[in-house]
């Protein structure tokens, strides 16, 4: 980032330095109607105001640095994954104070009895140093999940969301892929993580979740988004890391 939107942002954010790491953090479930509220603050968000949110000031240091990863705590993380609500799991996106923050929520996998869209929505704290992806090293019980990726391969995606500067940051949230003159480029909403990643999540009961920020190239009409959030869970000495998750849009009706 060069240094006259490093001073934009930091003198912009001066005045709010208390709503940032130390208040963003908002303990237990979110009610469905501040988790639609959230997201939609996302959705309505200017371009401007979505490349800002993604960086936070460090309070001790004075310092400035861009957002990489996301925890939750351990007693909400074993809220989210035993709940009887949890059959699947989506990374949506939201807004506090014009802070971005992925909502982790737990859904059926068959959504339409489903009283709200923004029920089992919880907030990780952000971290402020990015943890390290660890060894992969947990026995994966499910035969078959397409959502498993290596540390290394995740590396990629982390590599590139460091690199992406303030200027490319509100693309990686953009379909790269509509080009039609005048057409509005659709801004992704939330990413969905198949069945097969929570009965893992269920198997392993996980003492955190951790959301990672990745970065990678829009691959097709189905992914068309840059922005790839990898999921870590953790437990004592053991880590899975999971990612191509489908995102929404086309993962939805909007």
């Amino acid at each position: 980032m060069d240094d006259l939107s490093y001073s934009h942002i930091f003198y912009q954010y001066h005045n709010h330095l208390f709503m940032t790491t130390q208040t963003i953090k908002l303990p237990g479930e979110l009610s469905a109607d501040v988790a639609q509220k959230y997201a939609q603050e996302w959705y309505n968000a200017s371009p401007q105001k979505l490349a800002n949110a993604f960086y936070r000031v460090n309070l001790d240091k004075g310092e400035l640095y861009k957002v990489t990863a996301f925890q939750l705590s351990q007693a909400e993380t074993m809220l989210l994954i035993n709940s009887p609500e949890t059959e699947t799991l989506n990374v949506t996106m939201g807004m506090v104070y014009n802070k971005w923050v992925p909502m982790l929520q737990g859904q059926k996998e068959d959504t339409s009895q489903t009283k709200s869209l923004f029920e089992n929505c919880f907030v990780p704290e952000v971290m402020e140093e990015t943890p390290g992806l660890g060894k992969n090293n947990y026995t994966a019980t499910v035969d078959f999940n397409v959502h498993l990726i290596s540390p290394e391969f995740a590396n990629i995606y982390a590599d590139k969301w460091k690199k992406l500067t303030y200027g490319r940051m509100a693309q990686a949230f953009h379909n790269a892929l509509e080009s039609k003159r005048g057409e509005v480029k659709k801004r992704v909403r939330f990413y969905h993580f198949s069945q097969e990643v929570v009965k893992e999540l269920k198997a392993m009961q996980p003492e955190s979740l951790t959301v990672l920020m990745g970065c990678g190239d829009a691959e097709s009409r189905q992914h068309p988004f840059g922005f790839r959030p990898v999921i870590k869970a953790t437990r004592k000495y053991s880590s899975i890391l999971f990612d191509f998750a489908q995102p929404c849009p086309p993962f939805c009706d909007v």
